[in-house]
């Protein structure tokens, strides 16, 4: 074998090495080609390990090992990659993972070659691929030194190795034990690893053979005797694996240096989540005009065998069985149509076209709820096929709400009548309430330990006053009390409040100690959180070892926004997906008989109203998370740009 093939890959130029960057604007490319080949998706997240370890959540794993598509939903993984991208820093050390690479693709091979069931094959790839994740959470640096070297500075510096933490950060995200085994032990004996299991002996010394190719060739021929005697392959063969695995770590990289600027491409990206997040038909009239050019946006609305069109006042329509309109040809063939003027037919498209004062139309369908006609001044042009795409769902979404919202209006006069009787009945036993513990705080006296818990039930009892009050008020002019709130002083309050009434479960805090205040109103922000962990605790009640825990993230860029995060997450059995579907509307209840299924439908509506995002994802194995994003300040402009700098959390915490 010429000796050149073993050359050192740490003298390689820096840029062909695969750094995060790179690997995320393959993924951004993918996702923002029309009809994205889910395997090809999967195969760019696991080419970048620091990624890989952020995309795989416990119920991902097991789909991972066994061959089966990590994403179905493109969706999901294009909001990972805008959170990883907007996170990533600036000073990119690509070297440092080059064992990694190197020892998944070894282990691939060498798994191959001893005739591995493909499952076992998968597994063995992707954790010789986490390999280095721990060496990465305590340094972020290059292995300048030797192994034995390296891991004693570790000891040293931090009081822990970085395969001994890399083992936890697996055990955290739902591998099993055996699997955690392989990083804890990777760096044993080859007497100990004669008497180990196969599995982790094979990623063990996949490891210690890319660390051979990145020194001195000659070290790999140590192992060849051992990886002879438990996996029967001969020197001869392990020389030509090395070889062929060599020759495809060049190749790979020399794919993604051909890539476009990241820089576009995950500009583009933003762009496509502003679009999916717009609510409205005038966020859509501007994204429209920014976007794609089109100067207006009507709605075709289908009814009783006809298309209605309300353009400026004026109310066209058309049959649906008409097939000389392009409106018809875009609704019934759900299909993207364009014409100028001189290619319209229909007289109803042409007249349109005229009141519109357009050069061109553009007809984008959604299904059962019509067609968005949008007009341009100008010839016609090719748009973006993704993000028009997303476009066109934004216009379904924000139709249908709208036409919700206009089936569903009652009088208001009515609620406020019947709301104000229902605020006097229930303010007379709060009263009632408040005055016993009035009582019962005498009765202790100032210096029992009880006082605390008593002011706070007395606090909360106020709010629920306050909250009536609020629903009194509806269909009046009023305006919220907007202050700065100290977010992670909130939810230390709220969950020692659940930690006492709910003693069979723990309740874990995270908090980011970087977290600006928010500007929000503290009592419905309150609320919130109440209801979430509310269903939390809730959830749990038939759950052994209940747990529930709250963290929070001083930092997201999401669609151009900042935004603080606080997630809520239980080990529950998760939310039907009956439920799920309609998570946020009114009415919408497991709970059974008692239970109104208002909570998370007002929850969804106060965070919207502060300006923020409440999602949620959901697991039989891995329970409920529910993600609220408030603003860290206020953008008048939705495409106001600004720098993100990620929160610096201490190195080495998992």
């Amino acid at each position: 074998m010429p000796d050149q093939a073993f050359s050192k890959i740490s003298s390689l130029a820096g840029p062909e090495i695969p750094a995060r960057h790179q690997t995320l604007n393959q993924i951004l490319i993918l996702l923002l080609t029309p009809r994205v080949d889910q395997h090809t998706l999967a195969q760019a997240i696991a080419s970048e390990p620091r990624l890989l370890i952020q995309f795989l959540s416990a119920n991902e794993i097991e789909h991972w090992i066994t061959g089966v598509d990590l994403f179905v939903e493109p969706v999901v993984c294009l909001e990972r990659v805008l959170v990883l991208a907007n996170q990533m820093r600036t000073d990119e050390s690509a070297e440092a993972w080059q064992r990694s690479r190197l020892a998944a693709l070894l282990a691939e091979s060498l798994a191959k070659a001893a005739n591995y069931p493909t499952k076992e094959i998968q597994r063995c790839k992707l954790l010789a691929s986490l390999l280095d994740i721990g060496h990465e959470q305590l340094s972020d640096q290059t292995f300048h030194l030797p192994r034995e070297e390296q891991l004693a500075m570790e000891r040293n510096q931090f009081g822990e190795v970085g395969s001994e933490l890399g083992a936890r950060l697996l055990a955290r995200r739902g591998f099993v034990a055996q699997d955690c085994d392989v990083l804890r032990f990777q760096y044993e004996g080859l007497d100990v690893l004669q008497e180990a299991p196969a599995d982790l002996l094979l990623v063990a010394l996949a490891g210690r053979l890319a660390d051979a190719m990145l020194t001195d060739f000659e070290l790999a021929e140590s192992y060849f005797e051992l990886i002879d005697n438990r996996l029967g392959l001969d020197g001869s063969q392990l020389r030509n694996i090395l070889e062929q695995t060599f020759n495809g770590f060049r190749a790979d990289n020399d794919q993604l240096v051909s890539l476009k600027n990241y820089e576009d491409n995950l500009a583009q990206a933003n762009l496509a989540q502003r679009i999916r997040l717009c609510q409205s038909q005038d966020v859509l009239a501007q994204i429209g005009q920014q976007v794609f050019g089109f100067e207006q946006i009507i709605f075709a609305i289908p009814d009783q065998g006809a298309l209605f069109i309300d353009v400026l006042g004026e109310v066209f329509s058309v049959a649906a069985a008409n097939g000389n309109s392009e409106i018809t040809r875009a609704y019934q063939a759900q299909k993207v149509f364009s014409a100028e003027e001189n290619a319209l037919v229909a007289i109803v498209d042409r007249q349109i076209l005229s009141r519109l004062a357009a050069g061109a139309l553009w007809f984008l369908p959604f299904g059962s709820e019509g067609v968005a006609i949008c007009s341009r001044g100008q010839s016609l042009f090719a748009p973006d096929e993704f993000l028009l795409a997303e476009y066109t769902k934004a216009c379904c979404t924000v139709l249908a709400n709208t036409t919700l919202a206009s089936d569903d209006m009652i009088e208001v006069d009515q609620v406020q009548r019947r709301v104000r009787e229902l605020t006097h009945e229930v303010n007379n036993p709060l009263a009632i309430v408040q005055n016993y513990l009035k009582t019962l705080s005498l009765k202790l006296g100032p210096d029992s330990t009880a006082q605390p818990d008593i002011e706070t039930i007395s606090r909360e009892m106020l709010r629920i006053g306050g909250i009536i009050q609020k629903y009194a008020e509806i269909g009046s002019e009023t305006s919220e009390t907007l202050q700065l709130v100290d977010l992670n002083g909130l939810l230390q309050s709220m969950t020692g409040v659940f930690q006492g009434s709910h003693p069979n479960i723990t309740f874990q805090l995270d908090v980011d100690p970087g977290v600006p205040q928010v500007m929000a109103n503290a009592d419905l922000l309150k609320q919130v959180v109440v209801n979430l962990l509310k269903n939390a605790a809730e959830a749990l009640e038939q759950t052994n070892q209940a747990q529930v825990s709250l963290a929070t993230n001083a930092k997201v860029n999401l669609g151009g926004q900042h935004y603080v995060e606080v997630l809520i997450q239980d080990n529950g059995p998760g939310i039907p997906g009956e439920i799920y579907q309609h998570l946020f509307e009114s009415n919408n209840s497991s709970k059974g008989v008692g239970h109104s299924g208002l909570g998370l439908s007002v929850a969804n509506r106060l965070v919207t109203e502060m300006a923020g995002i409440l999602g949620c994802k959901t697991s039989a194995t891995a329970g409920t998370q529910f993600q609220i994003l408030l603003p860290i300040e206020q953008q008048s402009d939705h495409f106001d740009q600004r720098a993100n700098q990620p929160s610096q959390r201490k190195k080495g915490t998992p």
